[in-house]
């Protein structure tokens, strides 16, 4: 007697190969893993600039850095203030800018072992006006800050 039920093997489909979907999976795993591993290294060989030095000039500040820093100014009423992504040692001073005492100082805001970030504040009697530029010199990179009292 023989059987009404066709065999599965004579009439069958070829089986879904389910190792293709897999491989895929774990190559993007690789690809993200070696990416974000990336980026950690990146960002524990980042290293901060340092202040090497503060000079007063005619109208306003040059700092200099060992390498180029990250910067951001601020304004708020008549002030202005840096924050400059560097190491550095708090310092103060004068400057004269049009027969006006300009008060400056250096603090740092942000510590820890691996970041440090400082905060460069100008204030005067007179409302302020600022311009700032870098350019790389021999010894690193300047930060020259112009000053006007208005």
């Amino acid at each position: 007697m023989q059987s009404t039920q066709v065999e599965d093997e004579d009439y069958s489909t070829v089986p879904e190969d389910w190792r293709r979907p897999l491989w895929i999976r774990f190559l993007a795993s690789l690809a993200l893993l070696g990416f974000l591993v990336g980026l950690m290294i990146g960002r524990l060989t980042d290293s901060p600039a340092r202040l090497l030095e503060v000079q007063p000039l005619e109208q306003g500040l040059a700092l200099y850095f060992d390498h180029r820093p990250k910067l951001q100014e601020q304004w708020h009423e008549g002030t202005f203030s840096l924050l400059i992504d560097a190491w550095g040692v708090p310092q103060k001073g004068q400057v004269r800018v049009q027969d006006a005492l300009v008060n400056w100082r250096l603090n740092p805001l942000v510590q820890t072992q691996l970041k440090q970030q400082l905060s460069l504040g100008f204030v005067a009697v007179r409302p302020l006006q600022a311009r700032w530029s870098q350019k790389e010199v021999e010894q690193g990179w300047r930060l020259e800050i112009e000053l006007n009292a208005l």
